[in-house]
């Protein structure tokens, strides 16, 4: 039997809409709009551990500052066509509502789906994915977004290429993390992977990680061929967050630190003291490829340790 729960439908006065979940093991928010968790809060702790900022912006088209947004069918700027909005299309759209189901744990599963058939911004579904030379036919596809909100959060992105060819796509789960203050926080379990960083004025050469992740500036890097299992620890909170991917062959690690924060108009200047992401991201050498009929499944579960 699973426990009583309730799943609550709502709109901001911009018209997004979004679900609130709620059981006797959790609370959370998931918006159809980018099909984006925005917030996780385990019973028995005060604020959500996904961090949102007071500044994100909520309209139709426009991405949201935190929770998990997805970025899918590219990571980065200007892939592909050259122009199109940076870390594609998924994050902009709106989602539909698939399903939701309570768990014998009081965890609560949510999922929202979206097709190629749907709308979406330039350049639009057909023209947004990587396609092979010399190959025809129709470019389709699928995705299923489920979080799992309980006393862990598991979110998965799995993705079904249902067209005549085979589509090549990037994906990460953009995930922001709640710290106290993350000069002194501190990310285990990349040691020894290889990384660049992309930071200003960095050289972007590929190097290895030596120690654990301190933040004493600007961090923006990509660490490829990477460990599925990282360890986020709060030194001032003493808590810690393990986080465990799927489908992910490389880990994003980002705080954009003073000057970067007070250049975005959706992100308050003092609240990158506040945040920390850590995302997996399917991008293997670049592209992940999928013949017709295949499907590709990014994922990751964040639990207290």
């Amino acid at each position: 039997m699973s426990g009583a729960f309730a799943v609550v439908p709502g709109a901001y006065a911009g018209g997004l809409r979004y679900v609130d979940v709620v059981s006797e093991a959790v609370s959370g928010r998931l918006f159809l709009h980018g099909a984006q968790v925005t917030s996780w809060r385990p019973a028995g702790v005060d604020d959500s551990l996904i961090w949102l900022s007071e500044e994100a912006v909520f309209r139709e088209g426009t991405a949201i500052r935190g929770g998990i947004p997805i970025c899918f069918p590219w990571f980065g700027p200007d892939k592909p066509p050259a122009g199109g909005p940076s870390h594609g299309l998924a994050r902009l759209v709106n989602w539909r509502m698939l399903e939701a189901t309570g768990l014998d744990d009081g965890a609560v599963s949510v999922s929202v789906g979206i097709d190629s058939s749907e709308p979406a911004p330039d350049p639009g579904w057909a023209h947004a994915f990587r396609v092979r030379d010399g190959e025809s036919g129709a470019v389709g596809f699928s995705a299923r977004l489920t979080a799992v909100f309980g006393a862990s959060l598991d979110t998965r992105l799995e993705v079904t290429n249902t067209g005549a060819r085979a589509i090549g796509f990037e994906a990460a789960l953009h995930s922001y993390y709640r710290v106290a203050d993350v000069t002194r926080v501190h990310i285990s379990g990349l040691e020894g992977a290889p990384f660049v960083e992309r930071a200003s004025g960095a050289t972007q050469e590929s190097r290895v990680e030596q120690e654990p992740i301190r933040f004493a500036g600007e961090v923006d890097r990509i660490y490829e061929d990477a460990p599925s299992r990282v360890t986020l620890v709060d030194e001032v909170t003493g808590g810690s967050l393990l986080l465990e991917s799927v489908g992910a062959g490389s880990w994003v690690v980002w705080n954009p630190h003073i000057t970067k924060a007070a250049a975005m108009a959706d992100f308050g200047d003092d609240e990158w003291r506040t945040m920390v992401c850590v995302e997996p991201a399917a991008l293997h050498g670049g592209t992940v490829w999928l013949e017709p009929g295949e499907c590709h499944t990014l994922g990751v579960a964040v639990r207290r340790s």
